[in-house]
């Protein structure tokens, strides 16, 4: 206002500027900040009076940001760890200057600015956490992740296979089988085994030095990493059996036959065996006046008059065998029977100085 009428000016300086403007301000674009605007009156005299103001732009506007997609990728060859590049995170703002930082947590950690550059990530799942902060302080945050899998197998190499003879007077022999050699990308693995076969059983680690029964037992040794993959390789135990069983036949056997027969039913004694190893199987065969053959025990049986020769076999579960024999003699001792039919007296047959006679059997 001016009691003789007067123009007005302005000037804008700060965070926006602009020179010497007539008139007023009306609607304008500011900067983000403070702006103060002076405003100068003058009267026609040349007389004057200033006066300001300010416009205060405030940024409360978050950046936003855009991370690659997951990643899941595989371990680098014969390491626990892969080298993986991330796509770069996207990252706009109403306002150009950003400061952009991230931090690694989970299997592996770590924080840097900008973007995340190639680098290598531990097996397990990471996530990487983006922050971005404008010049008016405002952040937003942003999550992926980084999975690091284990898909490579533990090498395993199992020693050779043994073979060893039974103890003396034993059905086992206790020896050593050489160390399973293991490995892994990762750290962790465990070595188990499995018996199966003559022996059985199971644990984890080296077998050693263990007893094992005769025939053959197969040791299957399986590595297993921490995430899951198995190798498995296996070696055989043989123990073998070289010792003959023992067998003692019966004495042998004289009898006469029984009354009014040809033979004689005849109890034999049992044959006494031995072996070191459980459960022998006897056999035996009669030959001679009397023929047969059978398992086990013979018992009690009909033998034909004359000499029977019964060959006794033992055979062990790996195949050893011994053999005995004894003889079953059957005298007849027993006198025949004769009796003549009755006496006959007949006469001269006609013109004959003797006769024809029928005699009864």
């Amino acid at each position: 206002n001016d009691n003789c009428g007067a123009t007005v000016s302005y000037v804008i300086s700060g965070a926006t500027i602009q020179a010497s403007t007539s008139g007023q301000v009306g609607t304008k674009t500011f900067n983000k900040g403070v702006s103060t605007i002076t405003y100068t009156v003058t009267d026609a005299r040349g007389n004057s009076a200033t006066s300001s103001m300010t416009v205060t732009v405030n940024d409360t506007q978050a950046p936003s940001i855009t991370p690659a997609s997951n990643i899941t990728q595989n371990m680098n060859n014969g390491s626990c760890a892969a080298t993986v590049t991330i796509p770069a995170a996207t990252i706009i703002d109403n306002c150009t200057t950003v400061t952009f930082t991230y931090t690694i947590t989970g299997s592996t950690t770590g924080s840097g600015s900008g973007q995340v550059p190639a680098r290598v990530f531990q097996k397990g799942l990471s996530t990487v956490t983006y922050t971005a902060t404008d010049n008016s302080g405002n952040t937003s945050t942003a999550t992926m992740t980084v999975t690091v899998v284990d898909n490579q197998n533990p090498s395993l190499v199992v020693g050779s296979s043994v073979t060893v003879n039974a103890i003396t007077g034993g059905c086992t022999a206790t020896t050593s089988v050489s160390n399973a050699v293991f490995g892994d990308n990762c750290t962790g693995t465990v070595l188990s085994w499995v018996m199966t076969g003559a022996t059985t059983g199971s644990s984890t680690g080296q077998v050693g030095s263990r007893t094992y029964n005769v025939g053959v037992t197969t040791v299957t040794y399986t590595a297993t990493d921490g995430s899951g993959n198995t190798t498995t390789g296996s070696l055989t135990v043989t123990v073998r059996d070289l010792q003959t069983p023992t067998i003692t036949a019966p004495a042998n056997v004289t009898v006469s036959t029984d009354a009014g027969q040809c033979n004689a039913a005849v109890t034999i004694l049992s044959t006494t065996i031995g072996d070191n190893c459980p459960n022998p199987v006897l056999s035996w065969v009669m030959s001679g006046v009397t023929t047969g053959s059978g398992s086990g025990q013979i018992g009690t049986a009909t033998f034909n008059k004359g000499t029977t020769t019964i060959t006794y076999t033992v055979t062990d579960g790996s195949g050893n065998t011994a053999s005995g024999t004894q003889t079953v003699t059957v005298n007849d001792t027993q006198s025949p029977v004769v009796t003549a039919a009755a006496n006959v007296t007949v006469s001269a047959d006609a013109g004959q100085c003797t006769a024809s006679v029928s005699v009864t059997d």
